[in-house]
């Protein structure tokens, strides 16, 4: 999310793997629930961007979004805690 963000600015190839499914959140709806109802979980500004959530497989998503077992933003400031985050996850 940065000035200027449109979807025809964006580079789908940039997310290659076949698993992948791209959503675009004109109004970000999902960024600003996120920031209203995530307390644990630092954000950049009002809208959530750049940022990691680790859920397990048990996790839903209703009128909240759990149990959050991590969280960080900037994702690149936070890749450590998100590889360790991921490990923990795995070894389930």
């Amino acid at each position: 999310m940065i000035p200027g963000d449109t979807k025809d600015k964006w580079n789908p190839a940039i997310l290659s793997d076949e698993r992948v499914q791209e959503f675009w959140d004109k109004d970000r709806v999902v960024g600003k629930w996120l920031t209203r109802n995530m307390k644990d979980c630092r954000h950049l500004g009002s809208v959530d961007w750049d940022s990691f959530y680790l859920l397990d497989g048990a996790a839903t998503w209703g009128e909240m979004l759990g149990p959050v077992e991590g969280c960080g933003t900037p994702v690149i400031g936070t890749a450590k805690n998100l590889a360790e985050g991921l490990e923990k996850l795995l070894e389930h």
